[in-house]
C-alpha cells in the first residue's frame, strides 16, 4: 500500500462522497483522513489514503468518470503515512472584516517559525449592526519552548492594529 493525497474541486451535488468512497474501497483502499467543505456552491476537498501499488491511475480515471464535467482532481504521492500530530496551541480571531487580515497573520507566524496545520474562516454578519464580520480558527504548531505569552506578542501589535479580538490557548 502506498500513500496518497487526494485534492478535489467542482459543482456540489448530493453524493459526491459517496461515489468517492466508493472508489477507493472498489480498488482496495482506505480512506485515512479529510477535510471537506462546501464553499460558494463548490464541494471541495483534500483526502489522504492508502492505495494498492500501480492503482492511483485507475482510482484518478474513475473519479473523472463518475464526478464528470469541470471536476479538478489530483492525486499526488506522499511518503510513509507520519502518526497525526496535535496542534499544540489554538488561535481565535474576530473582528471587522478587512483586507489583509489572513496575509498579515499568516505573515505574523511564519516569520517565528510557526506552522498553521489548520485554519477555518469565514465572514459573517455581525449582531445588531449587520456590519461584516471576520472570525477565524487556527491550529498551530509552534518551535520547542515557545509559549503563549510569545505567541501573543508576536500577534497583538496585528490584533491591535487591526481591532481584532485575540485568543491564544495551549491544546
Amino acid at each position: 500500500m502506498r500513500h496518497f493525497v487526494i485534492t478535489f474541486i467542482g459543482p456540489d451535488r448530493t453524493g459526491v462522497v459517496e461515489d468517492i468512497a466508493g472508489e477507493i474501497s472498489r480498488l482496495g483502499g482506505n480512506w485515512l483522513e479529510s477535510r471537506l467543505a462546501r464553499l460558494q456552491g463548490k464541494f471541495t476537498g483534500l483526502i489522504s489514503v492508502n492505495l494498492p501499488e500501480g492503482t492511483e491511475g485507475a482510482l484518478a480515471e474513475a473519479l473523472q468518470a463518475i464526478l464528470g464535467g469541470p471536476w479538478g482532481i489530483q492525486i499526488e504521492a506522499c511518503g510513509d503515512a507520519e502518526p497525526a500530530m496535535a496542534a499544540n496551541f489554538e488561535i481565535i480571531l474576530v473582528g471587522p472584516d478587512r483586507s489583509g487580515i489572513v496575509g498579515e497573520i499568516s505573515g505574523a507566524l511564519a516569520s517565528v517559525a510557526v506552522s498553521i496545520v489548520e485554519m477555518e474562516s469565514l465572514v459573517e454578519s455581525a449582531p445588531f449592526s449587520g456590519e461584516p464580520l471576520f472570525r477565524a480558527r487556527l491550529d498551530i504548531l509552534t518551535p520547542r519552548g515557545m509559549d503563549s505569552a510569545s505567541l501573543r506578542r508576536c500577534l497583538e501589535p496585528i490584533a491591535d492594529q487591526m481591532t481584532l479580538d485575540l485568543d491564544v490557548e495551549p491544546r
